[in-house]
């Protein structure tokens, strides 16, 4: 255990107090709210990070093999979602813009709608097979559950 904790702090400077706020964090609520509210919220979270994370990365072909262009391998392995009014864009929180968040992990996610149609013109200007890849929020959701089905009955790949 310890060679995990040692691992763990070389690495992240300042994990055991983002431990320490998180241990504080769930300790406050679980002081404030009773646990039939508290455990609940927790599972509804959950299932909406489901709801949104899973779609976006799901929705495309797996690859048998290596891939050695890692940007092109960006583009035929996720897909956007088009949000369709303000309350969506703020519910994805971000995660519609599946492409800039892999392509670009450390940017502010304020700025993955500037950065949509450079990426649009660069998979065309650059032949990117499937080029971007965007489905509605409710499509997207559709084919996800659709995959979902198909999995449960042993008929995917």
């Amino acid at each position: 255990l310890q060679v995990a904790v040692n691992s763990v702090e070389e690495k992240r400077p300042g994990a055991k107090e983002e431990l320490f706020g998180l241990l504080a964090h769930y300790f406050i609520m679980l002081t404030i709210l009773p646990l039939q509210v508290w455990v609940p919220a927790v599972f509804v979270s959950g299932l909406m990070s489901a709801l949104i994370v899973t779609p976006t990365h799901q929705s495309e072909e797996l690859f048998e093999d290596y891939q050695p262009d890692w940007v092109t391998a960006q583009y035929q392995s996720t897909r956007n979602a088009v949000t369709t009014n303000p309350f969506s864009e703020w519910i994805w929180g971000g995660m519609q813009y599946q492409l800039e968040h892999h392509l670009f992990p450390s940017m502010p996610r304020s700025k993955y709608p500037k950065l949509k149609p450079i990426l649009q013109k660069f998979a065309e200007d650059n032949n990117i097979p499937g080029g971007y890849r965007e489905s509605g929020e409710f499509e997207i959701q559709k084919n996800e559950l659709g995959l979902i089905l198909a999995s449960s009955r042993g008929r995917c790949g």
